[in-house]
């Protein structure tokens, strides 16, 4: 017969042995709600991409190009705008509210002949006056509406036509991310015109910077 050996285990071995398997246990147990939160956390903003994330102080900046559009705000001819009739200007830029983006507005202006001033290359201008404008701009997250009433602060070269001119529109609301979106924002253009028509028509290209600030 074989000698059968007989190994004793300190009770308190064991005691640490259980209380070990315990804390895995609790531990192993915690990890697992964690997880559980955090999915349900990224669940929660996945399925709601619309939330605006409070005020926005906008920094932005961009470029369009722009013709005249059988478009009347008013109906009603202004000293150096005739016809009365707007511009359509095809916006594409970049700003800190939705990112890059693209977008029309559509502006109808007049010039002060009896208002003097610099144009920004330093030739002798005219004041140059917004009469109304309205737009919006397209980010991946949704579109954001604005509109605005002048006069505005503007000046225009009545020698070579180089123009720039601030103006402030109001936001009221958009689609997606921004459908509850509203502020101002104040658009300062630079630019020039290329080219006026026999009708008074007229082509124009300019640089774009925006401030201001935009909120849910």
């Amino acid at each position: 017969m074989k000698n059968r050996r007989w190994v004793f285990i300190d009770p308190r071995l064991l005691n640490t042995i259980a209380k070990g398997e315990k804390t895995y246990g609790i531990v192993k147990s915690l990890c697992a709600k964690l997880s559980v939160v955090a999915w349900v956390i990224a669940v929660t903003i996945v399925s709601n991409p619309t939330a605006f994330a409070g005020t926005v102080n906008v920094k932005g900046s961009g470029s369009y190009t722009s013709v005249t559009v059988n478009f009347s705000f008013d109906g009603t001819g202004h000293p150096g705008n005739p016809n009365g009739t707007a511009v359509q200007e095809l916006l594409t830029g970049n700003d800190n509210i939705g990112g890059p983006f693209t977008g029309e507005n559509i502006g109808e202006y007049a010039l002060d002949f009896s208002i003097r001033c610099t144009a920004p290359d330093g030739t002798d201008g005219v004041s140059l006056e917004l009469v109304e404008a309205a737009g919006a701009v397209t980010y991946n997250q949704g579109q954001l509406y604005f509109s605005g009433v002048g006069p505005g602060s503007g000046c225009i070269s009545t020698s070579t036509a180089v123009f720039v001119l601030s103006e402030t529109h109001t936001v009221f609301g958009g689609t997606g991310k921004f459908a509850n979106a509203s502020g101002s924002i104040t658009v300062t253009q630079t630019g020039k015109v290329l080219a006026v028509s026999p009708a008074s028509s007229i082509s124009t290209a300019a640089s774009i910077t925006e401030a201001g600030s935009v909120n849910d």
